[in-house]
């Protein structure tokens, strides 16, 4: 809220200062710190999609004369692609947070947790998944369901029919899981339909607890 760059973010309206050093917003001290002379400055509020000011934009001593009206609509639209710019990568970054914050979670539960795209490929599973299934990730992930589980356990694929055809979960409790060395292992099994944001069915997930 300080200076000619606050004057302008608070009000959301363009200032086009010819002299700086007479007028009551300008603080002169940057200029006597760095021996930089400000003659002229247009400043202009950044603004979001959302009609919301999220910074400001300042241009400093036009070569030739003091900045004009074509100067100002130059600036307007640079600082709306600025301000698009802003939101991507504060979009980016809130993407990002959110993908470590749920890798964390995937990490430190106990559960197993494998996702399967509409064609029963395996999209991801954490380390729990990997351990119970007893095998590699590089294996684990890309495999359709059916080769990853095999006939030996026809009743999850039966699970994964059943969320697919119904878009409810299903529960199958202390159920064998037959394993690639032909040892078996208890599990309590969850599937669950995954539905992205526009409510469209994207494919499942299956939660696993080993109770053996």
């Amino acid at each position: 809220d300080r200076g000619i760059a606050g004057r302008v973010f608070q009000s959301g309206e363009a200032l086009n200062v010819i002299d700086p050093y007479a007028h009551p917003l300008f603080n002169p001290d940057v200029d006597k710190q760095t021996g930089y002379k400000t003659t002229s400055i247009l400043c202009m509020p950044i603004v979001n999609k959302a009609g919301v000011r999220i910074g400001v934009t300042q241009i400093l001593n036009k070569k030739g004369g003091y900045f004009t009206a074509k100067d100002e609509a130059r600036l307007r639209a640079f600082t709306a692609q600025i301000a698009v710019s802003l939101e991507n990568a504060q979009l980016f970054e809130d993407v990002m947070n959110m993908k470590n914050y749920n890798e964390s979670i995937l990490r430190s539960t106990s559960n197993g947790m494998v996702t399967l795209n509409k064609d029963r490929q395996v999209v991801t599973a954490n380390e729990a998944a990997v351990r119970i299934l007893q095998n590699t990730e590089s294996d684990v992930i890309g495999r359709e369901a059916g080769d990853l589980f095999g006939l030996a356990n026809q009743w999850v694929l039966d699970a994964i029919s059943r969320v697919e055809k119904s878009g409810r979960l299903d529960i199958s409790v202390d159920a064998g899981i037959r394993l690639s060395d032909d040892s078996e292992i208890s599990v309590n099994m969850t599937a669950v339909p995954l539905i992205d944001a526009n409510q469209v069915d994207i494919g499942s997930m299956l939660i696993l607890e080993d109770i053996s």
